[in-house]
């Protein structure tokens, strides 16, 4: 993947290389982990026939279009993202299914939509991209009905673990990829988020996602390169964390990922 397509910087995708960030989008989905945390996202929004859902952040539109076809036929589906290029790429992908969903430009930080919208609202690894997750959370809320339900998802990020044994360089990567990000920390706040906002009925799903080597390559690699230009690591360290998880893939013993935390929430009545 070009080095501009990095996972941190989701806030400026048209500012980049757009498809680069699809295919991003797209590898996680071959996680055989990252798709039973899509399924606890779907378990914990209770669907049904007929709602209203909002997908904040809905990239590609893969996830909305899952929604779309749960609560079909006499329910609404609508995705939100602020890239352009992404919400093309949404289009396009839920015409080719025959579904009708709509597709729109916005920021999280300020939803262009009435207050109590939907019946249920999604927000999956977003609010780390935003300068505010807390006001995310509020605008989503917000545009919720009473008795309806919010559901976030996010990986916390310095929860990542690699079975390197350069241990130093092991722990840097997890604190750069948080610190690149505008809210990297955010995941461990999403919980009081939701019960500050009003929501009742608080609940968090932990879950561990473990990684391919080749995903680790995508997710991390230019946080990575950026360790090595700023002289915080070698070239050669670098190459030798590598060898050593390809090794460790092909010999059965890799023991990486990360922790995904999903929070869910009821609006009072």
């Amino acid at each position: 993947m070009n080095e501009k397509a990095d996972p941190t910087r989701f806030h400026s995708v048209d500012a980049q290389r757009p498809e680069a960030f699809i295919q991003f989008l797209d590898a996680r989905r071959a996680i055989g982990d990252e798709l039973l945390v899509k399924r606890t996202i779907i378990d914990l929004l209770e669907l049904e026939n007929g709602h209203r859902v909002l997908d904040v952040g809905c990239g590609a539109g893969v996830d909305t279009c899952e929604v779309a076809a749960t609560v079909s036929p006499n329910g609404k589906v609508t995705g939100l993202d602020r890239s352009a290029a992404m919400v093309a790429e949404a289009r396009k992908r839920a015409t080719s299914l025959g579904l009708s969903v709509d597709f729109v430009e916005g920021d999280a930080q300020s939803l262009p939509f009435d207050d109590a919208s939907f019946e249920r609202c999604r927000i999956e690894r977003v609010l780390v991209h935003v300068p505010d997750p807390r006001l995310v959370v509020r605008e989503m809320v917000r545009v919720t009905r009473p008795g309806g339900i919010v559901v976030a998802s996010e990986v916390e990020v310095e929860m990542c673990f690699l079975n390197s044994t350069n241990e130093d360089l092991a722990r840097r990567i997890p604190q750069s990829l948080a610190d690149g990000l505008p809210s990297g920390r955010a995941p461990r706040r999403v919980q009081r988020y939701f019960i500050e906002s009003g929501l009742r009925d608080v609940r968090l799903v932990p879950r561990v996602v473990m990684n391919t080597v080749a995903f680790m390559k995508l997710a991390l690699g230019t946080r990575i390169q950026h360790l090595v230009a700023s002289r915080q690591a070698t070239s050669d360290e670098v190459e030798a964390f590598w060898d050593e998880l390809d090794e460790a893939e092909r010999n059965g013993c890799l023991c990486s990922g990360i922790v995904c935390l999903t929070v869910a929430g009821r609006k009072p009545n």
